[in-house]
This record gives structure tokens, C-alpha cells and sequence, in this order.
């Protein structure tokens, strides 16, 4: 008898659990949405490549990824990414950086010429 109660008891505690999505599956097309904003300020050739130096200036490129950093903080998980443990400690954080990572989590493959 003390089993039948002690199983019951467990069916009904997994019954209450709650199965969270994550923030990858619940923000899938917010997440598609950036990652065509950045691509197209990129400006990429035909081969995923860009030229470090054309990434470096494009102003254009780091205002947006700036503008976008409450977005990103909500459809990622990114408190331990560089960039923001760098804001996180006043310190100077790099906009590239930032873009490296997020198009790594996205499975974006380019190259960046020197």
C-alpha cells in the first residue's frame, strides 16, 4: 500500500512540472530576423567574406548592433559573452566581438579577411 501512495505521489509531482522552452526554440524568428539585419549591413561577398578593415569602419554595422543589445539580451542567453562581461565591468567592449559571437550561435559561416 505504502508503494501504490509513494508512486502516485511521484506521478502527480512530475504532472506539476512545468517544461520551459528556451529561449532558442520560443525566440526562433526574432533570432532569424536579426541575423538578416546584421547580414545585410555586413555586407558580405559572394563567398561569406568580408574584409577585416570594411568591418572595423562600417559605423553603419556598430550603431546597429548597439541599438539591438536589449533585444539580444532578451533572445539570448548571453551574460557570459565577452562583450557584455565587459560592460558589466565598465570596461571597453568591442562591437566585432560581439558579431563574432552572435553569428557563431546563429551557425552563420563567414570569413574575415586581413
Amino acid at each position: 500500500m505504502s508503494n501504490n501512495i509513494l508512486n502516485s505521489n511521484e506521478n502527480n509531482s512530475s504532472d506539476k512540472k512545468k517544461i520551459r522552452r528556451n529561449k532558442k526554440e520560443y525566440y526562433n524568428v526574432e533570432r532569424g530576423n536579426i541575423l538578416q539585419e546584421l547580414k545585410s549591413l555586413m555586407d558580405l561577398d559572394k563567398d561569406n567574406s568580408i574584409l577585416l578593415i570594411k568591418l572595423r569602419d562600417n559605423d553603419e554595422l556598430k550603431n546597429k548592433l548597439t541599438s539591438l543589445l536589449d533585444d539580444i539580451k532578451k533572445y539570448y542567453r548571453c551574460s557570459t559573452w565577452g562583450y557584455f562581461v565587459a560592460l558589466n565591468n565598465s570596461e571597453k567592449a568591442d562591437e566585432i566581438t560581439l558579431l563574432d559571437l552572435f553569428l557563431k550561435i546563429m551557425d552563420t559561416k563567414y570569413t574575415v579577411k586581413i
